[in-house]
């Protein structure tokens, strides 16, 4: 193992360490700006509060590592690993995570402004609050991920898997999820407003008082969704006939179509629906 000496008391920003075995290691509140750490392994290490602007974590093991409060702005984390990492409060603005390995990490209240995350695997991770406004997550595996009030306003999460992911209150006004896979996702109370979800999937996906005012929903595929008490206020519907068994309620605003609509539903209670209980076209799914 490298000998590190403390970094507490000194500052090695600048400093290569590619490749080095720094597990373990206490970086708390070291200044690593611009570091070369690319394929170092940072398991256990602690981290917190330490600053690694521009830093060069490529590859780099951080598995289980503690990151709380860091800040890793335009730091590169391309196939790093940081499965089980705590990383809540930290600054990950404009950093490049693609291809990143974040299983079960800690990140709430996390920033990710900007950053690149496409193909990261998130699954499991706790992402309360995190702010990933204008970050990029095609193709990631978001998969039971827990993003409950995060606030996702313009991200592209273009062919996402979201399965069974809490988006509950979440913000993702003007986001892309084109094609992306919600099926049992929670969006209770979300916030799309202006979303595109053009050729999504949507299956068992609550949606119940969530904001869908001018989102596109066109082509995305709509069965056994809830959304009672849901808006859509100028959102662009697939054809009413291809929505299968979904469930609205008097307090679900349709926008205009809402006679068609009950045409087309059956009565579940006082004030449920459920819309082509039949399934698409009146006809049963297979």
């Amino acid at each position: 193992m490298v000998d590190t000496g403390d970094p507490t008391k000194r500052d090695p920003s600048g400093t290569d360490l590619s490749g080095h075995d720094l597990r373990g290691e206490d970086f708390g509140g070291a200044n690593l700006d611009g570091a070369r750490l690319a394929g170092a392994n940072l398991e256990y290490a602690t981290l917190d509060d330490a600053s690694l602007i521009g830093a060069d974590l490529t590859g780099a093991v951080l598995a289980d590592a503690d990151m709380r409060n860091a800040d890793l702005r335009h730091a590169k984390l391309h196939r790093a690993d940081l499965e089980l990492a705590t990383l809540n409060g930290s600054n990950l603005n404009d950093a490049d995570l693609s291809h990143a390995k974040l299983l079960r990490t800690s990140a709430t209240g996390t920033r990710f402004r900007g950053s690149n995350l496409n193909y990261a695997d998130l699954r499991g991770a706790d992402l309360t609050e995190a702010i990933l406004s204008g970050a990029s997550l095609v193709e990631a595996d978001l998969e039971h991920t827990i993003m409950t009030d995060a606030v996702l306003d313009g991200a592209d999460l273009s062919g996402a898997n979201i399965y069974g992911t809490v988006m509950v209150s979440a913000r993702s006004t003007g986001a892309t999820l084109n094609a992306a896979r919600l099926d049992e996702a929670s969006l209770r109370g979300a916030d799309l407003t202006g979303a595109s979800l053009r050729d999504a999937r949507l299956y068992l996906v609550d949606l119940t008082d969530a904001d869908l005012t001018d989102a596109d929903l066109a082509t995305t595929e709509l069965d056994r969704v809830v959304l009672s008490g849901a808006r859509l206020i100028r959102t662009a519907l697939p054809p009413i006939s291809s929505m299968a068994r979904v469930s609205w309620t008097d307090g679900t605003d349709w926008n205009g179509c809402r006679d068609e609509i009950f045409r087309r539903s059956i009565r579940l209670g006082e004030h449920e629906f459920l819309l082509n209980p039949d399934g698409r076209d009146g006809q049963p799914n297979a």
